[in-house]
Parts: C-alpha cells; sequence; structure tokens
C-alpha cells in the first residue's frame, strides 16, 4: 500500500513511519506545513493561533509536495492546524484519512486554542486513533463516526534495549530518572522527590519555565536526550525511571509507559486505571499515590537489586508478550481504516 504520511520528521511520528515500512507498506514521509513555518516564530503562531489566516497556503503546499496519483491511504500526525479547507483537499484524493492524535484536542488552556481547525475539520476524517477514552465521546459529538482507542506504545528498533558503552556509562548514569517536558505538576512532583532525598536526574525541554528552577541544581542534566539515541541509553542506565502522565492532557499513561519496560528499564509510574491494566503492580511495575510514595518506593527498590532485577525482566517480558510496539499498533490501525 502507498501511504501518504503528513507528520514531523522526528520523534515518535519518524518512528511510526519506519514501523509502516516495516510492515511492508510504502510511505511518503511529508512535513504537514510549508518550510517558513517550520521556524521558531512560525512554529509559535501555528501552536497559539491553529494557524489563523494560513489555510490556504497549507493547501496549497500540500497540492505542491503529495504525488498526484498512486495514494493508497492519508496518514496525518495530530492535524492539529488542519482546518476544513484542508481535510477538503486531502479528501479529494478519494481514499481513507487516518489520524493518529496523541494530544487531548480538548483540554483547557493554550491546548483548545492550538486544535481550533482540527475541531472544526475532524469529522471529515475515515478513522481517528486516540489513547484517551475521554476523548471517544468527546469527538462523537463533533461529527467524528469512527474511533479506535489506541494504547501509546514503544518502537521495536529505536526502543530496543541499546549496546551501552563506557562513555554513555559517565555521560548518563543515574539512580532514578525523569524524563519528560516540564509541566507545573511536574515541577512540585520533582523538588518534593529531591527534599524526600531521591537521587533524581531529570531531562526534558521547558524546565526552564518552572519558577523554582534554581531548587532543582544539578539535578537538572539536561533539555533534550536525542530521541534516536541517548533516550534508550539514558533509560537503560537509569535503576529506577518515573512516569508521570501528564494531568493537563487528562494522560492515564504515556508513551513512557511503553517505552520503559521495553528499553529495559524499571518502570516508577503514577497510579492509573490504564497502567493497572498494562501491568502487575509490583511485579511487572511499580504504582505510587503521590510524591511521598513515590520517594519511598525508590528509596526500596534502590536498596534491593535483586527485586529490581525481577521487576525489569518481568515488566519487558509483558511488554513482549502483549505487543505494546509499533507495529501491531499501526497494523490494527490501517486494517480498521481500509474497512469502509
Amino acid at each position: 500500500m502507498n501511504i501518504a504520511y503528513l507528520a514531523p520528521k522526528g520523534g515518535t511520528a519518524w518512528h511510526r513511519a519506519e514501523a509502516i515500512r516495516r510492515l511492508g507498506h510504502s510511505v511518503t514521509h511529508l512535513e504537514q506545513q510549508p518550510s517558513w513555518l517550520m521556524n521558531n516564530l512560525g512554529g509559535r503562531y501555528l501552536f497559539h493561533t491553529s494557524a489563523f489566516g494560513l489555510q490556504h497556503a497549507i493547501v496549497a503546499y500540500l497540492r505542491d509536495v503529495l504525488p498526484k496519483a498512486g495514494i493508497d491511504l492519508i496518514w496525518v500526525d495530530q492535524g492539529a492546524f488542519y482546518g476544513p479547507a484542508v481535510l477538503k483537499f486531502l479528501k479529494s484524493f478519494g481514499v481513507p484519512i487516518v489520524c493518529y492524535l496523541l494530544d487531548d484536542p480538548f483540554a483547557d488552556g493554550v491546548r483548545w486554542r492550538r486544535f481550533v481547525q482540527f475541531r472544526a475539520a475532524a469529522h471529515f476524517y475515515d478513522l481517528m486513533s486516540v489513547p484517551r477514552p475521554c476523548n471517544i465521546g468527546e469527538l462523537q459529538a463533533i461529527g467524528v463516526n469512527r474511533t479506535v482507542l489506541q494504547m501509546f506504545t514503544a518502537d521495536e528498533v529505536s526502543h530496543a534495549p541499546p549496546v551501552l558503552s563506557d562513555n554513555d556509562r559517565a555521560r548518563l548514569f543515574s539512580e532514578v530518572c525523569l524524563i519528560g517536558s516540564y509541566f507545573p505538576e511536574r515541577g512540585q512532583f520533582a523538588l518534593e522527590l529531591i527534599r524526600l532525598g531521591v537521587p533524581l536526574s531529570i531531562w526534558g525541554p521547558n524546565w526552564h519555565k518552572f519558577t523554582k528552577v534554581d531548587l532543582l541544581g544539578l539535578h537538572l542534566r539536561g533539555a533534550y536526550l536525542d530521541e534516536n539515541t541517548d533516550y534508550a541509553r539514558g533509560i537503560a542506565l537509569s535503576k529506577l525511571a518515573i512516569c508521570l502522565p501528564s494531568k493537563q492532557n487528562r494522560d492515564q499513561m504515556t508513551s513512557r509507559s511503553s517505552e520503559i519496560p521495553a528499553i529495559g528499564g524499571v518502570l516508577v509510574a503514577e497510579r492509573s486505571p490504564a497502567h493497572e491494566e498494562m501491568y502487575v503492580d509490583g511485579e511487572e511495575a511499580v504504582f505510587f499515590e503521590d510524591a511521598a510514595s513515590c520517594a519511598a518506593l525508590c528509596r526500596e527498590l534502590l536498596a534491593d537489586t535483586a527485586r529490581r532485577e525481577r521487576i525489569r525482566l518481568a515488566g519487558m517480558a509483558r511488554v513482549r508478550a502483549s505487543g505494546y510496539y509499533n507495529e501491531p499498533a499501526m497494523s490494527r490501525i490501517l486494517a480498521m481504516a481500509l474497512e469502509r
């Protein structure tokens, strides 16, 4: 099958494109907007205005870059800035259009503004994949007829247990890691763990926005871990890896929920219905309710190497046995999209 794949050429979007290729499909991977909108200023404008006034420019760009013939399916990653004009143009190809949604288009605040165009055009999609049960009814209320609940998944290649060097160990070893973008609740949570004596290492963007960032000190290790190299190494070289679903995004799980055990890390996750469905608590992962219980779990596990190893191996086995990976997820979504 020939798939036009409209998504960023990096991060987990790239992983999904590669997974679709590994399934035997031909993928034409294209950015979602013209290059002049891909600098910092353009990105901020898109994020805060949902591409207000730019819909015809995006259509003109897509008209130039999309293959004129031979497309069997169009895959849109997120599509936050794609309004009715864009979707009407894509519908003119006469093929199924899939939207793979990661963020919550109904969340409050800046995300609500970001997804204005998406909500106006969502009913044009033939199938929408969402990771949050709460979004299904919300999408149906704005005219989306077909949805599939698909959890965040790890990648078979990028999240395989990495080969580690002495240089990797010197740069990336940690006792307890927290990898992810800054959110206000994460800042306070991290400070509380540090106050309770957890030897925490933090990597991720936007932590400079935390008003108490100076109190993090050397616990803040860096803004980025390269998604295709150091991210997996950082998890593999941490004795424990914390997973904090975003409350702003109404998440019950995140991509870390699958990626950490797949890589070979010990998942220390906030308790949620999704996490409890994915893993057996205390055997394949460990769950906490708040910073105090998280700190207590970290202290217990750091002092018990044998228990950590049992949980680590059982978590890896569960991910593999349950198929928390891109290839089965992409195969399932594509099969459903073709059932018209």
